[in-house]
């Protein structure tokens, strides 16, 4: 008789950051009503992954859930696996913090759970075979990865009915292929037609198939809940389980392990699930990899010459989104300074010492969640609040380190130039007690990263507009909403619609990096329409060019001069200007003095705007607006477009993360302000993002040959915790 073992995994997880709701509605509309179905077919075998915060939040949210995991563990029905607590990218973490983040999780499911996991879900399922040495360290047996990754070794189906073993410097793991075709059938498809397949795989032997994938499938993504639940597809498909159990056998991995040997051993590439390889690469790349998949898909056996077709490596995150790079090697930053306090407690052998470390860490490690370091089909990278989120732990974790590597003194100061970015030219790092700065030299001497520690939180947690590969959808004049039976949803792969009208006039891309500190050198007929949308005459070359630095300490402050001879075009000639912005760091934020010196022989008349991005955490909100004192300001929120009158002072307040940003000009300015808003796709479609403001002060002056403009810009950033208060008082 021929006959097929099937194993059914679900990954659970919700981001580090994400709203407190979305747990709830993630639990109320997949994850207890797919158990209250699982609970009536006690044969039916499942592989249970949940993320250590999931886990933890269902633990004090909704114990009867984890009372009825439990039980189900318990009888031999559930296996659960480990992972890391926090769910991050393994590979692109230090060993320590891989290690950590997974006995983490291990020691939390022994002793809520009461079972030792044996397998591992591998986040996104990136593999790299350097792993295998880890992981066994922390007593994992096996992983589950996709079947891209054995194709791409050069197998075939047919061989992919088992799992495999791999090896790293003679030690041994277990590997399972996640079958591709079923993970978009299930639950998509109907049973009947689930089962055909099944059929064609069975085989004397005993094949195994493997579905595992997320658990927000069933019931949280569109339309899912009803097709899962109201109309029950779940019922149904374990209803055809049950039977046609005495071929088609329900079994979980480490059963399956006990009862079959190994189909030999293997050596995976370097890669994730085939998606996600598409989406790592530069949006042009992206386009040609889709234009060639859909040419040779009518070729006969396409499916045998799309495995040697990849996209790239998830680290490609990295370069298509510098932002994701500056968070990156923050995390890399602060891991190197727990890691140095981790030194400095295991010489002290103090309690109080060690219980700052484990806080270290957890900081540190939930700063390490992956999925706002990435963009694909979910809103990752682009979701705002999910970035904040890795920078307050980070700056979180580090503000611990700080207490043991400055801890006899009040007001210090620290200077690192170091190539902070990876990116070969060195970066400036300036940090006291209450703040971080950090300066990229090599782009205009922006100000990339500004933390204000007493509220936890990157000032400058900003977002480019990037362009993607799917704004052609909405380019195209065609009906981004895909037709969608009637019977069933589809795959979030598979649907895209827009979620609100107008979306193509927001595809606008930016030029540079949205930092702070920017010299624009505007041409005469620029206006804040043109300005917001990139299309306006830069006359200067200052912008992402390199500027020469010096740094000074004094007692209580710090002195940066940045500088840079450059050129600005003024009645239709080149002129040679040097701009030197010398930024004096103190307790209550910095002290902005520009020198704007024309090097030419005659005098020039330009637009100055030195260019401030702020990342707010509501631009809807009342309680997040600017304002000048003694003025009003009729479109004062953060969401709207503006122009001020000429102020000595402009103010934004931001009652959610609790900052009050003040700016005093010397000289009286006009103030240009607008939001950043990007165009990307959730799981839900195409949609419209808040991601920062921008606030440009300007002057249009006159230069003299060889004489010095001076402005000052005093930015002071407090705690706003009482709205009535004048904080430029």
């Amino acid at each position: 008789m021929k006959k097929i073992y099937f194993t059914f995994g679900l990954h659970n997880h919700q981001p580090v950051g994400n709203f407190e709701h979305v747990f709830h509605w993630a639990c109320e509309n997949a994850y207890l009503p797919f158990f209250e179905v699982l609970k009536e077919y006690p044969h039916i075998k499942l592989t249970l992954h949940y993320s250590g915060i999931l886990l933890s939040w269902i633990k004090k949210n909704y114990p009867a859930l984890l009372e009825n995991i439990i039980s189900m563990v318990n009888r031999g029905q559930v296996e659960i696996m480990t992972g890391g607590f926090y769910e991050p990218i393994l590979p692109f973490l230090p060993d320590r913090d891989k290690i950590g983040q997974i006995e983490k999780l291990t020691k939390f499911i022994k002793e809520n759970i009461g079972c030792q996991p044996k397998g591992m879900w591998l986040a996104e399922r990136i593999w790299d075979q350097n792993l295998v040495k880890v992981l066994v360290k922390t007593g994992i047996e096996y992983v589950v990865v996709d079947d891209t990754h054995f194709k791409m070794a050069g197998l075939y189906d047919a061989d992919l009915g088992g799992y495999y073993t791999t090896e790293q410097e003679g030690e041994t793991l277990k590997v399972f292929p996640i079958n591709k075709k079923l993970r978009y059938m299930i639950p998509f498809a109907m049973p009947d037609d689930i089962l055909d397949y099944f059929k064609s795989r069975a085989d004397r032997n005993g094949s195994l198939l493997v579905m595992a994938d997320d658990g927000e499938k069933f019931g949280v993504w569109p339309e899912t809940f009803k097709h899962v639940y109201q109309d029950k597809w779940l019922r149904n498909f374990f209803n055809m389980l049950e039977k046609n159990k005495k071929w088609l056998i329900s079994t979980t991995f480490s059963q399956y392990l006990k009862s079959h040997k190994s189909k030999g051993r293997i050596y995976l590439p370097l890669a994730s699930y085939e998606e996600m390889m598409k989406w790592s690469l530069l949006p042009s790349a992206q386009m040609e990899l889709e234009d060639l998949e859909e040419k040779i898909k009518h070729l006969p056996d396409a499916e045998q010459w799309r495995r040697f077709i990849k996209g790239g490596l998830w680290w490609n995150f990295f370069t298509k989104y510098p932002e994701s790079n500056n968070m990156h090697k923050k995390m890399l930053y602060v891991s190197n300074k727990v890691d140095k306090m981790k030194n400095i407690v295991e010489k002290r052998k103090d309690t109080t010492a060690k219980l700052h470390l484990e806080e270290a860490y957890d900081e540190l490690w939930q700063g390490q969640c992956n999925c706002s370091y990435w963009h694909g089909v979910f809103g990752g990278l682009y979701l705002g609040h999910l970035r904040n989120a890795i920078y307050e732990h980070l700056i979180k974790s580090e503000k611990i380190t700080d207490l043991y590597f400055y801890s006899t003194e009040k007001f210090w100061q620290e200077v690192e130039r170091i190539d902070f970015n990876a990116d070969g030219e060195e970066e400036i790092l300036i940090s006291n007690p209450v703040f971080n700065f950090y300066f990229d030299l090599n782009k205009g001497g922006s100000l990339f990263e500004l933390d204000y520690k007493p509220k936890n939180v990157n000032i400058i947690n900003t977002l480019k507009r990037t362009k993607e590969t799917y704004h052609r959808r909405l380019l195209d004049n065609t009906d981004n909403q895909k037709e969608v039976s009637s019977h069933q949803p589809a795959s979030i792969h598979n649907l895209v619609k827009e979620k609100e009208k107008g979306l193509k006039d927001y595809l606008v891309y930016d030029w540079y990096s949205r930092s702070s500190l920017l010299d624009h050198f505007l041409h005469p007929d620029t206006d804040l329409n043109g300005f917001k949308k990139c299309h306006y005459g830069e006359q200067g070359d200052f912008i992402n060019q390199p500027y020469f630095s010096h740094v000074k300490k004094e007692k209580n402050k710090t002195i940066l001069c940045l500088e840079r001879e450059g050129n600005v075009w003024a009645d239709d000639s080149s002129v040679p200007v040097c701009v030197k912005k010398i930024i004096t760091f103190h307790q209550e934020g910095m002290l902005i003095n520009y020198e704007i010196v024309n090097l030419g022989k005659k005098s020039i008349c330009v637009w100055f705007a030195p260019e401030f991005n702020f990342s707010f955490s509501n631009p809807y909100d009342s309680l997040c607006h600017y304002y000048i004192p003694g003025i009003t300001l009729e479109n004062n929120l953060f969401s709207f477009s503006d122009i001020t009158p000429e102020t000595s002072r402009f103010g934004m307040r931001d009652k959610y993360h609790g900052l009050d940003i003040n700016m005093i000009f010397n000289l009286p300015c006009s103030v240009w302000y607008f939001p950043i808003e990007t165009v990307s796709l959730s799981e839900g479609g195409l949609e419209k993002g808040y991601q920062e403001s921008v606030v440009l002060p300007n002057w249009k002056i006159k230069l003299k040959n060889n004489q010095p403009f001076k402005i000052e810009i005093n930015k002071l950033i407090k705690t706003y915790e009482d709205s009535t208060v004048d904080a430029f008082n």
